[in-house]
């Protein structure tokens, strides 16, 4: 594989993981709806951060409710890099024999103009980790809450 391929191959990497941990809060968020009668009339947002912060509201029905709030705080401070990765536009990419790959992340529309970022393969394959174990963690919630649901009536 050469340094480009890896490149993309890192950003596939990152955006597989972000979606499975995405996943795992929609989930969490319906199963925490579920366990308030009173709630379950409210609909779960969509956008990342209103989500975050709709899970937030309502986890004191999880048993950690500190080490819930860091881990959705992380996952909320990595939502801009989620938005450079798979939104922005790679202004420059540089992939040269005896460097490493670094790509330079533009969001050209944007109504909140940031800095380019730029990027090289490891560290969006580190990120991608640090994904995965917070989808782990998501996950592990997910399990909590899908104990503590109510039984089915038919």
């Amino acid at each position: 594989m050469n340094k480009e391929q890896a490149f993309y191959a890192a950003v596939g990497m990152f955006a597989i993981s972000w979606g499975d941990m995405e996943y795992g809060l929609d989930l969490l968020a319906h199963l925490i709806r579920r366990l308030s009668p009173a709630q379950q009339s409210q609909k779960v947002p969509q956008q990342l951060c209103r989500k975050i912060d709709f899970i937030k509201e309502r986890i004191d029905s999880l048993a950690d409710v500190n080490e819930c709030a860091n881990l959705l705080d992380q996952i909320k401070t990595l939502a801009e890099t989620r938005h450079d990765l798979i939104h922005g536009a790679a202004i420059i990419r540089r992939f040269d024999r005896n460097k490493p790959a670094k790509v330079t992340f533009n969001r050209l529309f944007s109504r909140r103009r940031r800095p380019d970022r730029t990027m090289i393969t490891e560290e969006i394959i580190g990120i991608a980790e640090r994904v995965g174990r917070l989808g782990d963690r998501v996950w592990d919630m997910v399990n909590v809450a899908a104990s503590q649901q109510p039984p089915q009536s038919n």
